[in-house]
């Protein structure tokens, strides 16, 4: 259906009066999507999709606005254009159609630009305390222009954590001390340093130090050791502590290993020696009741499955298993120890 001229003529009229699309489409009762084709039809100049970025909508205030921020407070393009809300492309034009000598792309960043009461005053406010950001939105500089300025004045360049002091050699040694030979931990030494716990980590690994799992324990820390058996007979030693969640863990292993190592025939009856082995690699511990895993499981890895039971259950139950195995046939015996050699290599 098409238009009546009267009513292109008068869409012409208000379309390039500036009337918001949204009331022509109501005015004329058409879509929205139809607005393109009234106006090609009507002969309408097409108005610009970004009406606000057009030059002659910024009126001589923000014109005045933008050529003071650039000129006077020599911020550049871009802090310049967030400061007058305009965009970057409208601050160049009207740069431009003002005459106002532009700088090169580095030409709001050099040193040189500042002048000497700026300068002393940032190395000033730097040393006691503020911010190279903060400094260089003021000063409309970057972060890095601020920095150079402080050290060409002799101030010193405090690290992103606050802190205003260099480590020194001697520190940086005893800081890998502290962590291999008194087993502290990286936040241990982040507080007695005043330094954050990422530069303890990051010291220890340039001097080639392998970091410790979270599941590693502390000199003196209290852990709890127990026991656990297969229907096989065989015990195990383990231990439970506040970060020991993966039992899997290197960590964890290597700790069992070495208890091992040194009490290697340990039995059921005297778990108790296995206490100074603990001990003597500087961890405290307490003995709790022996567990027992029943017998329909046999996967080590879950540490979920297993029942703690008291010392007298827990006897009645090995006792009841021994008393199974006793009622078992030759043919029987033979299948269980062969399950009990092939569970033994794949244990090793």
């Amino acid at each position: 259906m098409s238009a009546a001229p009267e009513k292109l003529k008068a869409f012409k009229l208000r379309y390039e009066a500036g009337e918001p699309v949204k009331d022509l489409a109501v005015a004329f009762d058409i879509p929205i999507g139809s607005i393109d084709n009234w106006v090609r039809k009507s002969g309408a100049k097409k108005r610009s999709t970004r009406p606000n970025r057009r030059r002659g909508h910024i009126d001589q205030a923000k014109r005045d606005e933008i050529i003071r921020l650039y000129t006077t407070e020599r911020f550049a393009y871009g802090p310049t254009a967030k400061r007058a809300h305009v965009s970057v492309s409208t601050v160049r034009e009207v740069l431009r159609e003002a005459g106002v000598q532009t700088r090169g792309p580095k030409g709001g960043r050099k040193t040189a630009k500042l002048s000497a009461d700026q300068r002393v005053e940032i190395a000033t406010r730097y040393d006691a305390g503020e911010g190279s950001p903060a400094l260089a939105r003021e000063f409309g500089i970057t972060p890095r222009t601020v920095l150079i300025t402080c050290r060409l004045f002799g101030v010193e360049i405090r690290t992103r954590s606050g802190n205003r002091r260099r480590l020194e050699d001697s520190e940086r040694s005893e800081i890998c001390e502290f962590y291999e030979r008194d087993r502290l931990t990286p936040r241990q030494i982040s507080e007695t340093y005043n330094i954050p716990e990422y530069s303890v980590r990051s010291i220890l690994r340039k001097q080639g130090i392998r970091l410790r799992g979270a599941d590693q324990w502390l000199p003196l820390q209290l852990l709890t050791i127990y026991r656990f058996t297969w229907p096989d007979g065989r015990f195990y030693i383990g231990i439970r502590g506040p970060n020991a969640k993966n039992r899997e863990q290197t960590g964890w292993n290597d700790f069992v290993k070495d208890c091992r190592a040194v009490y290697p025939d340990i039995e059921p009856e005297d778990i108790a020696v296995g206490v100074p082995a603990y001990i003597g690699i500087g961890i405290k511990a307490r003995l709790i009741e022996p567990v027992y895993r029943s017998a329909d499981c046999l996967n080590r890895r879950s540490g979920e499955t297993h029942t703690l039971l008291t010392p007298d259950e827990f006897n009645r139950m090995q006792q009841r298993h021994r008393d199974w195995e006793c009622s078992l046939n030759e043919e029987q015996r033979a299948v269980l120890q062969a399950s009990r050699k092939r569970r033994a290599l794949r244990a090793k």
